[in-house]
């Protein structure tokens, strides 16, 4: 389980005026009665914009919900697969890694890292992904790689 299973008070942070309106919807939904079958543009359409701890809370929210509800496919999910397979792929170094991705995935503790590969091998084992196998692998490698170098990872 994610440790911050509380929704944060801010979701998103700078949001582009031009965009305000409908990326600030997410901070409405009701995340007790979550269903990402229903809610998967909005969350989306949020993702780039999401603050850390937002980020923490919706990819625990979207886990969850993909497994309760058998979902493994959409924009939410392949938004965070893109996110987590190519960033820190680039560069072995940390301080190399753009924001918000260092933000983002160095802040995730131990347990959230090994609930995350969970989840990739529940995706890799369903038809959708079926193709993108590459894609699953590399996210596994950066977050092994992330596990790997403690100093990155927030051990609570």
């Amino acid at each position: 389980m994610f440790v911050n299973t509380n929704k944060p008070s801010v979701l998103v942070g700078q949001v582009p005026p031009d965009e305000s309106k409908s990326i600030l919807a997410i901070e409405a939904l009701d995340f007790a009665n979550f269903d990402l079958r229903q809610s998967d543009f909005l969350v989306w359409d949020s993702y780039p914009w999401l603050t850390d701890k937002g980020f923490r809370f919706i990819l625990g929210v979207v886990i969850e919900a993909s497994i309760k509800h058998s979902i493994s496919s959409g924009l939410t999910i392949e938004a965070i697969v893109d996110d987590c397979s190519g960033e820190a792929q680039s560069s072995i170094h940390r301080n190399h890694w753009p924001a918000p991705f260092y933000e983002r995935w160095s802040a995730l503790t131990e347990g959230e890292l090994a609930l995350f590969l969970e989840w990739l091998s529940w995706l890799k084992k369903t038809d959708v992904w079926a193709d993108e196998i590459n894609l699953i692998e590399e996210c596994r490698k950066t977050v092994e790689w992330l596990r790997a170098h403690e100093s990155n990872v927030i051990v609570l």
